[in-house]
């Protein structure tokens, strides 16, 4: 009768564990190392940009060569014009002296650096072609410089009095292309006062106080 009991008993147990067993082995019954729920996050970009857009040129009168202190002729203005028989588009400038003694840069200082006109281009426009659009230039008259590292040169150290410079455009009106683009070129003088000193040899540059070009339709 024990003999039988413990049978039973032990019959039991082994069903116990056959069945714990199988709760281990199903879904659910127990989490073993292995996948997971991952997570990663998806961003969104975008940008938006105008359709009309006016971008311009910086204009340089290009590097001189300046006799130091007071000059036969007095200060020099250098005028800058869109050379005869060019064809636009074109940067090329040609440079007008009103008195001789300024020399194209070719120093122990200065490279010779050409002078470039500017250009303003308008893109984007929806215009039909061939009509006429305005570009007018504000705060384009006695442009002040500062000091600046450009064209090869240091900065000077001070600059002349009455060194200013003024901006034009060549061609007021410009007429909207196929592609919805116009064109302007902008042109300049630049004065160089009389008596300079040691100081006031090296780079210029308005320093983003230059002229504003506004697009304007006729």
């Amino acid at each position: 009768m024990l003999k039988k009991s413990m049978v039973k008993i032990t019959s039991e147990i082994l069903f116990s564990v056959a069945l714990c067993l199988v709760l281990l082995l199903v879904p659910g019954g127990f989490s073993f190392a292995g996948d997971h729920d991952v997570t990663d996050q998806v961003n969104v970009y975008s940008g938006l940009a105008p359709a009309l857009q006016l971008t311009c040129d910086d204009i340089s009168f290009g590097s001189w060569t300046v006799p130091r202190g007071l000059r036969a002729n007095g200060a020099t203005k250098i005028e800058l014009v869109v050379p005869a028989n060019t064809h636009l588009p074109s940067r090329v400038a040609q440079a007008v002296l009103t008195s001789l003694g300024v020399t194209p840069g070719n120093s122990p200082l200065a490279n010779i650096i050409e002078p470039e006109l500017s250009q303003c281009q308008l893109t984007g426009s929806s215009l039909t072609e061939g009509t006429e659009v305005t570009l007018v230039l504000k705060d384009n008259l006695l442009i002040s410089l500062s000091v600046a590292p450009v064209l090869e040169l240091t900065a000077a150290k001070t600059v002349a009095i009455d060194m200013k410079a003024n901006l034009s455009t060549h061609e007021t009106i410009a007429l909207i292309d196929d592609n919805g683009s116009a064109l302007w070129i902008i042109t300049g003088d630049l004065n160089i006062p009389d008596g300079l000193d040691p100081d006031n040899y090296g780079g210029f540059s308005s320093s983003g106080s230059g002229a504003t070009a506004v697009y304007t339709l006729n």
